[in-house]
């Protein structure tokens, strides 16, 4: 749904997420190195309620089913319909404000996904999420991750190119091995509560996990109202209507989601 720059600004200042939800480094961050680490963004208490939350899916009979179809680590597609509580990791003030720095232009949550690597696992290769908008630089995508554990580089804390957004070339096309270490290589590490947000364009990837504990996060895509990709349009879920109701109608606007039930 198309909407005014003014009115969805509008929408973001009364959620207290306008350019001051920022300073001037964590701007600074995004234009420079491609992404920025929002220190303390979600309280621990809240953070344990939905890691428990999460952690219940693995019972039989659960609500909504884990899956491992990537192996060694537990997953779960879509938690925007399973409690409102899970809506504070998209929600987070200094999250959209970073987001709306990016975008320049109104958006929307694609998902909010789960993602443990277990012991051993989580390893990826340096890719580009948004290959589907056109060469990059591209605009109108933006991926966030919120820290449910501890994120280190033991743990296989999420690796980034700082710089890498402003490339001209996706990473198969500038590296001789997307599987191994890139020389400019950083860990995105940070305590729990910690909100990761990368612009589109950044190369980026997981580490394995070498630490004794599943390395929890939830994963948020984010897409400009303009983009039209069916790639990222198919990922949108529905959300029961009582839940946008609980989060108000700012953020229920800014989400622009089907409701349902």
């Amino acid at each position: 749904m198309a909407i005014p720059l003014i009115e969805f600004d509008g929408m973001l200042a009364r959620l207290h997420a306008g350019p001051e939800a920022l300073s001037t480094e964590e701007r600074g961050s995004l234009d420079r190195d491609g992404f920025v680490a929002l220190g303390g963004a979600l309280p621990r208490d809240l953070v344990s309620r939905l890691l428990d939350r999460l952690l219940e899916l693995r019972r039989p009979g659960a609500v909504k089913a884990m899956h491992e179809r990537e192996r060694g680590c537990w997953r779960v597609d879509g938690t925007l319909d399973l409690h409102a509580e899970f809506h504070a990791a998209w929600s987070n003030p200094r999250l959209l404000a970073a987001v709306r720095h990016l975008m320049g232009a109104p958006f929307q949550p694609v998902s909010l996904n789960y993602r443990a690597p277990q012991t051993g696992f989580g390893h990826q290769g340096f890719h580009h999420d948004a290959p589907f908008l056109g060469r990059p630089p591209s605009q109108g995508y933006v991926q966030s991750i919120v820290a449910l554990v501890d994120f280190t580089a033991e743990g296989g804390a999420t690796r980034v190119v700082p710089g890498s957004h402003r490339f001209d070339h996706f990473p198969n096309e500038g590296m001789p091995d997307v599987e191994g270490r890139h020389a400019q290589e950083l860990a995105l590490s940070g305590p729990a509560g910690t909100i990761f947000v990368l612009n589109g364009n950044t190369w980026h990837a997981g580490g394995m996990n070498r630490s004794a504990v599943p390395r929890h996060s939830l994963h948020s895509s984010w897409m400009a109202r303009t983009v039209t990709s069916e790639v990222l349009v198919n990922q949108r879920q529905p959300v029961p209507r009582g839940i946008l109701q609980e989060i108000g109608p700012d953020a229920a606007g800014v989400l622009n989601a089907v409701s349902v039930g």
